[in-house]
């Protein structure tokens, strides 16, 4: 997505643009913006009109491109990679401490557990 549509959301500046799906994954029709059927120049110019076609509908965007851009502050984005680090390093202290099971019959099995798969499937 290119650097621009964040600026525009962090300044709380609706977007128009096109429905392709890399837009789609950061902007939803008529919540930050209005997105528009690609290379269609009728529905370009009616999503353009319908940006502006009511100061209430304008605002809304306005305050739903601020949220928005919350998501994808640095600070936001550094504070879940340390929460997806931390629940990998208490999967490896999980495993660790998983080191043999008892069942009913008092044959103790040990688990040797292969961290690195532990490790992907959690991510």
């Amino acid at each position: 997505m290119p650097n621009k549509l964040f600026d525009y959301l962090s300044r709380g500046i609706p977007i128009v643009a096109s429905d392709l799906p890399s837009i789609g994954d950061f902007l939803k029709d008529e919540c930050e913006g209005v997105l528009f059927e690609p290379e269609k120049e009728a529905d370009y110019i009616a999503a353009i009109r319908k940006l502006f076609s009511s100061s209430i509908y304008y605002e809304k965007l306005q305050q739903n491109s601020y949220v928005a851009a919350e998501k994808y502050l640095w600070s936001t984005c550094a504070e879940s990679m340390l929460k997806q680090r931390e629940s990998v390093a208490n999967l490896r202290e999980t495993a660790f401490s998983l080191k043999s099971i008892k069942l009913n019959n008092n044959l103790n099995f040990k688990f040797k557990f292969n961290l690195e798969f532990l490790i992907r499937i959690q991510i």
